[in-house]
Parts: C-alpha cells; structure tokens; sequence
C-alpha cells in the first residue's frame, strides 16, 4: 500500500526568495516613516514580512528572517539618532529588532504544525451542535 499523502519539496531557492521578500518588506515598512512619508506603506511592508516568513522551512530560518526584518526596519527608522554616534544607535537597533527575532521563530514554528493540531478545542460536535440548535 502506498502513502497517498505526498510531502511537498521545497525548491533551492526558498531561503534566497523568503530573505529577499522579508529585505524588501523591511525596507519598505522603514520607507512608511516620517522622513520618506506615505503611511500606508507599512500595510504591504509588513505583509511582505509574513509572506517571507511563510516560505521560512524550519524555526532556524524564521528567527534569521525575523534578524533580517527587524534590523533593516529599525536601521531604516531611527536614522535620526545617529547624531549620539553608532555606539547608542547598534545597541537599540539590536534590542527592538529581538522582539521581530523572537516573532519570526514562533510563526516559523506556528506554520509547520500539522492541520489536525489546528482546531479550535472549544468548539467540539456537542457545544457546534447546541449552537446551530439554538
């Protein structure tokens, strides 16, 4: 008897395309502040984002996609503090781009778990059943 359930490949190029969508998606999230302008930028930035750390195959690669995202974002927004020299500006760069680190390796985690781990355990066949009674 056969498997009928076919894993998917991953092709060579995902960690190449997921790095640049999460680049692309920091630079443009960074481009929606003060100094370029329009806010409504950071709406596809941050959807390029999620779209790169969708692709991410393992938790290794969503916290490098995370890194990714959060050190352009941050270098990009606070430009304006250069002015106290780079050693006040790398550290906090460093420590609010953790936070994107930390996100980008739970999602990686969150994506790879199977669709039967994905339901909802409060709604069970006799509480949906009392509802749709109702």
């Amino acid at each position: 008897m056969t498997n009928c359930i076919k894993k998917r490949r991953r092709h060579t190029l995902q960690p190449v395309i997921g790095g640049l969508l999460v680049l692309a998606g920091g630079v443009v999230s960074a481009l929606a502040f003060p100094r370029i302008g329009p806010g409504w930028l950071i709406l596809p930035g941050v959807t390029l984002f999620l779209a790169g750390l969708r692709i991410a195959g393992s938790r290794a690669q969503g916290l490098a996609y995370g890194a990714l995202y959060g050190l352009t974002f941050f270098a990009g927004v606070i430009w304006w503090l250069s002015e106290l020299g780079l050693i006040a500006v790398i550290p906090l760069v460093i420590v609010q781009a953790a936070y994107f680190v930390v996100y980008g390796w739970w999602l990686a985690g969150y994506n790879q778990r199977p669709a039967a781990t994905m339901r909802c355990p409060l709604m069970t066949r006799p509480a949906a059943t009392r509802c749709v009674d109702w």
